[in-house]
């Protein structure tokens, strides 16, 4: 049975096959749905780049070193909207 990844995570692994100083210290791959892309993309202006989020986790896999990560829209504060503030009880409209 082949491995099925789950959508919007990866694995970064040392890269083992580094022979120059420009290789990459780490290589790994990532499968992202494409709910997720749309979604991104819908957000972004023509001409924007399109910015997703990532986090990883350190972690031993099939007993080598990795890490795992997690892909997803970047995190956006939602505003609490402010409750209005009454100078006096008589303008309370109850």
């Amino acid at each position: 049975m082949s491995y099925v990844p789950k959508a919007n995570t990866g694995t970064l692994w040392a890269n083992t096959k580094k022979t120059a100083e420009n290789h990459p210290d780490i290589r790994g791959d990532i499968f992202v749905d494409r709910a997720l892309l749309k979604s991104a993309i819908s957000k972004t202006g023509d001409g924007e780049l399109v910015k997703l989020s990532i986090s990883g986790w350190n972690k031993t896999l099939g007993g080598y070193e990795a890490i795992s990560v997690n892909v997803s829209e970047p995190w956006v504060k939602i505003e609490k909207p402010k409750k209005p503030v009454f100078e006096d009880d008589e303008e309370v409209p109850f």
